[in-house]
């Protein structure tokens, strides 16, 4: 543990007796704490009586496309969406290697001591999965039930799914144009991400007519440019290998995948499934 972890920790610890004392961070609605080094957002939606903390991705897409996504759960849980350092409005760290996945891991446990929770219902999506696990890796005790759905594997090289995909793909004309756009894929401002964004979109879909356009609907900021390039950079600067710690996890799993997913893909899921299978208590993958 981090000398800079530790005074987060306290620091936040402390703040939450004094700033809180007349609110409910529980409460739906947008909430900001901070750690001393960094202020950290999260949104509730529901009013169910289960919470469930959903981990945002770390390259800057934002929680809409997830609150949006599952708002048909918001009738039967409290579901409260974790945006990243580094995304707005949460803040961006001073020194950009403080992008990492790791450290997004550590914010997590921030979150829950600021909370003053036990144990947790934690879900990601894809990246937002990666930093979940992670978490449920370096602190078993602190998750209670795992969903991870359709979860990037860090460490797990995969890249012959992706090649697949490419060759199954490439004489469509839909997929090949969004193939090619991936491939030279570069953003470095707000504008052009957006392009870049509209022109691979339909890549990740098994049916990108229908669904491309339904993302962007829920989409209500384009994802940062500047998010995606330094968590990038971070985490091959400090890279994770979930899978070499899979079965540290000892939470309850489910696991969902899809498919027609060429990036998390089948492959990565039904591995996380093995490496859990032993040691979690029970782990069940759905296709």
């Amino acid at each position: 543990m981090s000398a800079s972890f530790r005074a987060a920790i306290a620091y936040t610890n402390s703040t939450r007796e004094s700033t809180h004392l007349d609110t409910d961070p529980l409460s739906p609605g947008l909430h900001n704490f901070s750690t001393g080094y960094n202020n950290l957002t999260y949104t509730i939606f529901g009013t169910g009586p289960s919470l469930v903390i959903c981990q945002v991705p770390g390259w800057g897409i934002g929680p809409s496309y997830l609150s949006n996504g599952l708002a048909p759960l918001h009738d039967s849980f409290k579901i409260l969406y974790f945006t990243p350092r580094g995304t707005p409005p949460s803040s961006r760290p001073l020194d950009t290697l403080e992008m990492s996945s790791k450290h997004m891991v550590d914010d997590l446990e921030i979150l829950r001591q600021y909370l003053k929770l036990g144990s947790m219902l934690l879900l990601g999506h894809s990246n937002g999965g990666s930093i979940a696990l992670g978490y449920a890796q370096q602190y078993p005790s602190h998750v209670d039930k795992l969903v991870l759905l359709d979860h990037e594997l860090q460490g797990f090289d995969d890249s012959a799914t992706y090649i697949e995909f490419a060759m199954k793909r490439k004489d469509d004309p839909v997929y090949s144009a969004a193939l090619e756009r991936l491939q030279t894929f570069k953003a470095d401002t707000d504008e052009k991400m957006q392009d870049e964004l509209n022109g691979i979109l339909p890549f990740y879909f098994a049916n990108p007519t229908k669904f491309g356009a339904k993302m962007l609907e829920t989409m209500q900021n384009m994802p940062s440019p500047w998010g995606l390039k330094h968590q990038r950079a971070a985490d091959r600067k400090r890279p994770t290998y979930l899978v070499d710690d899979l079965d540290n996890v000892t939470a309850k799993t489910l696991i969902v995948v899809g498919r027609e997913d060429p990036f998390c893909s089948v492959k990565a899921a039904e591995k996380a499934h093995a490496g859990m299978a032993t040691s979690s208590r029970g782990c069940q993958i759905v296709e």
